[in-house]
């Protein structure tokens, strides 16, 4: 059953993918409309599952379940991971890359790898207090604090090159 993602406890459980590039406005209308679809009707076991779906900032595809309601099993994830392996085939955008980064730079979410991040942190371009997306957040409650961080409490900081960092 699809509720509003702003009425899911911090508890609910996420899962993030992003775009390989900012979507369209008819791309994102397009996903929005089959997550509205997916997410009333998303079940586990046969239960439904008490779900929403968000895209953040043009980017950012964010499935959630309330845990609580009822626990989501590898059966359930696996039919978003599906229907995100759809979007892909159906709009040509990667949206499955682990080692693609996510950052801002002049006022724009950025997208890059760790070498790339390197190379302008070292050249000054982006600094330790450079906003950086944590995709790994766990929960609804990691996504509202935690998605949005610098980049010298990130995972990757820790694993550039000192004379870099």
């Amino acid at each position: 059953m699809k509720v509003e993602f702003n009425q899911l406890p911090d508890h609910a459980r996420v899962w993030v993918y992003a775009a390989s590039k900012p979507l369209s406005q008819h791309e994102k209308a397009m996903i929005q409309a089959d997550a509205d679809q997916f997410t009333e009707e998303w079940t586990a076991h046969q239960m439904p599952l008490k779900a929403s779906f968000n895209i953040l900032d043009d980017l950012f595809l964010v499935f959630a379940v309330d845990i609580a309601h009822h626990d989501i099993s590898g059966c359930g994830i696996d039919k978003s991971v599906h229907l995100v392996q759809k979007w892909e085939q159906q709009l040509n955008i990667p949206l499955f890359n682990r080692l693609q980064l996510e950052f801002e730079l002049n006022g724009n979410v950025e997208v890059g790898t760790k070498a790339r991040v390197a190379e302008l942190l070292s050249n000054g371009t982006l600094s330790a207090q450079t906003v950086f997306y944590n995709k790994v957040v766990a929960n609804v409650g990691e996504l509202r604090n935690n998605f949005r961080i610098a980049l010298e409490n990130s995972w990757v900081y820790k694993q550039l090159p000192k004379q870099t960092a």
